[in-house]
């Protein structure tokens, strides 16, 4: 590693005046290094290509070269906690510095010293902090160095992968000696590519942030680092494996592992199973052999459906999500009809490719910014064609439901009855509806079923509107039997699911309502 620093030794006097005593240095930096499981061991050779001041007047005036060696710099390091399995990374490291540098020339310490310190890593996505704080062990001289003798160390920076090889990384750090109150302190900013697995590139430069002994004015750095993984014998080789047993032979239900290998950040999957819950992407899914549909996503991707046959074999799924163009809107659709859960419906969206609604009813669709128009279609159920506004911040679930093609052909009652906010008593306008539906039942036998579909919005706790809308089908019911209807009259519950904080007063309004289903019977011939 090369580094080139400006005016790095200046002496400031208390009155405010400065002494420079070495104007620039420019520093070739040899380092090797080895690891050893837990242990890491390296060594630090500087030579000074460019030593160039003048000196201290008070002190004997120095030879500056061209050339100067540094002080040996032995460097291990011994790692308690791994990053990569724990999140969190501590490590000691016990510096010892040789005197083996020009003293004179500044480049140099009097006596050896040998320092403590603790290094910190944790990662956060792509970001990786570090840090370490110590302090150096050595005795104060009255040498050239005024930095000699103890000192307080400490340092902080970041590193963070922009894209592909190229990363970003900043750092502070600096030293408070015990004998000397002109402390050290500057930052250092730059990049690093990595062309290779076990080789980087580093480019950095940075300014002095005090006026210490051992600050520069600037300093720009550089170098190129490899690191090979050399096989140590007996380190790398793993353990011999055991003899695997024979697998008993199973003696209840079959059950199978599901894996997903998905390249997104955040990524999750489930199975569309009721005890199924959202896993992360690297976790392991226990299911029986049955068939199994999966779904595999991420924040910013679509949602990946993929069916699993049956069967007793560990399924590992390879899984390319596609991402979602920003800005999106999110739409949930529940299909249903009378009888229940939908499956297999067809959702179109503007006239583009079909979407198929899961065994449980659900399609979820991310749709750009927008008015859009959706047609919702399956076999034996009449099309229905639903309009929706989004915008980059739309969240809507909304329920469809379909009506069959034999219950569109029996005679409809398009009429409702509303309510008021929290009320299920009838209004005069409410009972004209009622006596106009009563005078149509009239043709109705008495096989034939009208179903009072009772309604409440989303507002209060579903046992209130649970009982809300049962008050309501049933003084629907009640006032239809006093009018002469002769058809059978059955009340069913449905509470329509919803945000109430998204919904204007009229979508509220309609949900608070009496609906009208017929269900004809036909009689056969004996």
């Amino acid at each position: 590693m090369f580094s080139y620093g400006h005016q790095p030794f200046v002496l400031h006097s208390s009155d405010g005046s400065s002494t420079s005593i070495v104007t620039s240095l420019a520093t070739l930096d040899l380092q090797v290094g080895i690891g050893l499981g837990h242990v890491d061991i390296g060594i630090d050779m500087p030579l000074h290509l460019r030593v160039a001041g003048d000196g201290n007047p008070g002190w004997s005036t120095p030879e500056f070269g061209d050339v100067a060696p540094g002080d040996l710099r032995i460097l291990p390091r011994f790692r308690l906690l791994d990053v990569n399995k724990k999140g969190f990374g501590l490590a000691i490291a016990v510096p010892v510095t040789l005197p083996t540098g020009d003293e004179s020339k500044f480049v140099g310490e009097a006596t050896p010293s040998v320092s403590i310190q603790a290094l910190l890593e944790g990662r956060i996505g792509r970001v990786r902090i570090l840090g370490n704080v110590g302090g150096r062990l050595a005795p104060f001289t009255d040498g050239a160095r005024a930095f000699t003798g103890p000192a307080f160390e400490f340092g902080v920076g970041a590193d963070v992968a922009v894209v592909g090889p190229l990363s970003i990384a900043g750092e502070v750090f600096g030293r408070i000696p015990q004998a000397v109150d002109q402390r050290a302190l500057e930052w250092l900013a730059g990049v690093t590519v990595r062309p290779a697995d076990f080789v980087s590139v580093r480019v950095a430069g940075g300014t002095g942030m005090s006026p210490g002994v051992g600050t520069p004015a600037f300093r720009v750095v550089g170098g190129v680092f490899f690191a090979p993984r050399i096989p140590v014998p007996g380190a790398d080789e793993p353990e011999a494996e055991p003899e695997p047993e024979p697998e008993p032979e199973p003696t209840g239900p079959v059950t199978r592992k599901i894996t997903v290998n998905v390249d997104a950040d955040g990524a999750w999957f489930d199975a569309e199973h009721p005890h199924c819950i959202r896993l992360p992407a690297d976790a392991v899914l226990e299911l029986d052999g049955d068939a199994a549909v999966v779904n595999v996503g991420a924040p910013g991707y679509e949602t990946a459906v993929i069916e699993v046959p049956a069967g007793s074999e560990d399924v590992a799924l390879d899984v390319a999500l596609v991402k979602i163009p920003e800005p999106r809107a999110r739409i949930e659709l529940d299909v249903q009809d009378s009888e229940g859960v939908v499956e297999g419906a067809r959702v179109v969206v503007d006239g583009g490719d079909a979407r198929t609604s899961s065994a449980t009813g659900i399609v979820r669709l991310a749709v750009p910014p927008g008015d859009h128009e959706i047609l919702i279609t399956s076999d034996g159920h009449n099309p229905v064609k639903i309009a929706l506004p989004a915008d980059d911040r739309t969240r809507i679930y909304r329920r469809v439901v379909l009506q069959s093609k034999a219950a569109a052909a029996a005679p409809e009652f398009p009429e409702r009855v509303y309510f008021a906010v929290g009320k299920f008593d009838l209004t005069k306008k409410a009972t004209a509806t009622l006596r106009a539906v009563a005078d149509r039942a009239t043709g109705l036998s008495d096989d034939d079923v009208l179903t009072l579909v009772g309604m409440a919005d989303p507002r209060g706790g579903r046992e209130l509107n649970q009982e809300l809308a049962g008050s309501r089908s049933k003084a629907v019911r009640d006032s239809l039997r006093a009018m002469g209807a002769t058809c059978r009259l059955e009340v069913q519950l449905e509470l329509p699911a919803g945000d109430p904080a998204t919904m204007t007063e009229a979508e509220l309004q309609e949900m608070r309502r009496v609906e009208f289903r017929l269900r004809r019977t036909e009689k056969t011939e004996e």
